[in-house]
């Protein structure tokens, strides 16, 4: 892989297609070598490969590179794949939304307008642990993209003070800024603008 990248992903690309058993370094050099060459089309096909094997055991990285790439490549048949496998996964309580894999698939939903499933997924969990910054951005970043901008202000209002305002949440508060310029409710209005003065 080192001395010839091409040469090597080609090799193992036909030694998992003709069923030569693969060891789990080697399936994640390979998977890790696609991801960095961006070439998202291929693993996903290399992995989907790997999952309809019996045999063969699927690791939590390799799933998570595989729902990455499916990210990377973002179309909506992408997502249909990546929701399809969390759904499943996630009724056999086998994934978690707090994990790496939840927040593929919130960042996934935004990109893809699926604001509903994406405000589900980050109200449960905010459910389980209001004190969590991540989410709370994350959580506003998608209720501005929603166009929900009275829940977006009051979620800032309930959860953050004014030091959170100029540190973590700057680039969220530079959107909502932009968002807010044509807004004519006074109400509204007002309470931004604590969110700015406080």
């Amino acid at each position: 892989l080192k001395e010839n990248t091409t040469l090597a992903t080609q090799v193992i690309d036909f030694l998992a297609k003709d069923n030569f058993k693969l060891s789990n370094n080697l399936k994640l050099i390979y998977i890790a070598t696609l991801y960095k060459k961006r070439n998202f089309d291929a693993l996903v096909s290399f992995v989907d490969h790997l999952m309809q094997k019996e045999d063969v055991i699927i690791t939590n990285l390799e799933h998570l590179s595989w729902l990455a790439a499916l990210y990377q490549i973002g179309t909506p048949e992408a997502f249909e794949k990546a929701m399809k496998y969390f759904l499943q996964q996630y009724e056999h309580s086998e994934i978690t939304i707090e994990g790496r894999t939840g927040k593929i698939m919130v960042a996934f939903a935004v990109e893809q307008g699926q604001f509903g499933f994406a405000l589900d997924l980050l109200e449960e969990q905010l459910q389980l642990d209001k004190e969590l910054k991540f989410y709370q951005i994350l959580l506003v970043h998608t209720l501005v993209k929603a166009g929900e901008l009275e829940k977006a202000v009051d979620t800032l209002l309930d959860c953050c003070t004014t030091r959170d305002y100029l540190t973590v949440y700057e680039e969220l508060m530079v959107e909502l800024c932009n968002e807010m310029k044509d807004v004519d409710d006074e109400n509204l209005n007002a309470r931004f603008k604590k969110l700015l003065v406080e």
